[in-house]
């Protein structure tokens, strides 16, 4: 009856006959500079762990410069990111843990109090710093 349970059960490999020993897809990725002029992506079933690099069967593909793979896989992270927090803020309503008008609301603000959060110094304000001046995000000189 859990959305995450009905989730693993569909994409299940061994339900799905894909293989006999590993029951869930093991994949994951990184991005690096994703929008620009040379990103990289990590791809692959291997973790950053010492047992993952040095004693397990594992992959990982490093994908430099390549955009358009870049482009596809920022793509599935945005896919992926906004999927499962859609989750997230369906389960805090259906809990009741928020409400429209709550100060911790789910929902945006009529108003500009949300760029409270955004003032110069707090952490909001320093990861939109970190993210513009990413190479690639500036314009063109």
């Amino acid at each position: 009856k859990e959305p995450m349970h009905q989730w693993v059960r569909e994409t299940s490999t061994l339900s799905l006959k894909l293989n006999t020993h590993v029951m869930f897809i093991h994949s994951k990725f990184l991005l690096r500079d994703p929008l620009g002029d040379d990103p990289l992506v990590v791809t692959g079933s291997a973790n950053f762990s010492e047992p993952s690099t040095n004693d397990n069967d594992e992959n990982m593909v490093l994908i430099r410069g390549d955009t358009r793979v870049a482009d596809i896989y920022f793509t599935e992270f945005n896919r992926l990111f906004n999927h499962y927090y859609f989750r997230s803020i369906t389960e805090v309503m259906r809990e009741g843990k928020a409400k429209p008008n709550d100060e911790d609301s789910l929902f945006l603000k009529e108003d500009d109090s949300w760029l409270e959060k955004y003032k110069p110094g707090a952490l909001r304000a320093k990861r939109v710093a970190a993210f513009v001046k990413m190479k690639g995000l500036s314009p063109a000189p």
